[in-house]
């Protein structure tokens, strides 16, 4: 409880940024982890709170202050067992990522007991990447190990918006440039209409209306047949223009588009 307690004190997700009693199956049987904090680039912490309580619980209930020493080098003597039997365990060949296992003491006391009367505990523990934690200590890398992802989060978020943003400006400028083409062949298509009207006009009815004179029966032929005035709007912003095909370029006449 104590652990975990920890872990959510720290801003640590259960089941996204840590998972409990993880057990992993090896060549060595399985082997179980009290937690496993998942770090950035496939990093992870394996922290263990197995350490044996028993003797040090004997301790606080001693009156007897030579037998309460005693159980206490007894309790400093099976923190330094539990620590080289976490090294044996080899969890760096199980957990991929992992570079040293964090062995929890639950209390701050029992901390103090185990390195008053074994000095080089620590030590011994650094030597076989093995490092002793109590609730403080413990707190405090966690909360580093979450602002740190925090941190990574954040800055992961940050690529994946600018990629969606180039993206998007890339697809925006495919399409200007689409449809600057669907603009170019309308214009063209505008002008051939324009002028077949006036080679309709100049040629074919003049001729047509003659047929009338003669006697031919029929509907009246128009006296005239409109041209297209509307133009086709032109793009003319910069980052549009840019994405255009080679050899087409469009200019606002006038600004009379605005902003």
């Amino acid at each position: 409880m104590t652990l975990r307690n920890a872990l959510d004190d720290a801003g640590l997700k259960q089941g996204i940024d840590y998972v409990l009693q993880d057990t992993q199956h090896g060549e060595d049987g399985r082997l179980r982890a009290d937690a496993v904090v998942f770090l950035p680039q496939g990093q992870q912490l394996v922290i263990d709170c197995k350490t044996p309580l028993e003797t040090f619980r004997d301790a606080l209930a001693e009156t007897d202050p030579v037998v309460q020493a005693e159980l206490l080098k007894k309790h400093s003597l099976g923190v330094r067992k539990h620590i080289a039997a976490l090294s044996s365990k080899d969890y760096q060949g199980q957990y991929e990522g992992v570079d040293f296992v964090i062995m929890f003491l639950p209390t701050e006391a029992m901390y103090q007991a185990a390195i008053e009367h074994d000095p080089g505990i620590v030590a011994f523990g650094h030597e076989r990447k093995v490092y002793i934690a109590n609730p403080i200590t413990l707190l405090g890398v966690l909360r580093a190990t979450a602002h740190v992802m925090n941190l990574v989060r954040s800055n992961e978020e940050a690529r994946n918006i600018r990629k969606l943003g180039e993206d998007l400006y890339r697809s925006f400028g495919k399409f200007a440039g689409t449809y600057a083409k669907v603009g170019t062949k309308l214009a063209a298509v505008t002008k051939e209409y324009n002028e077949s009207v006036g080679s309709l006009e100049a040629n074919l009815l003049s001729k047509a209306r003659k047929f009338k004179a003669l006697g031919v029966a029929g509907n009246d032929l128009p006296e005239e047949i409109d041209q297209i005035e509307i133009s086709v709007r032109a793009l003319c912003k910069p980052e549009l223009v840019s994405s255009l095909p080679s050899g087409v370029a469009y200019q606002d006449p006038g600004g009379e588009y605005g902003d």
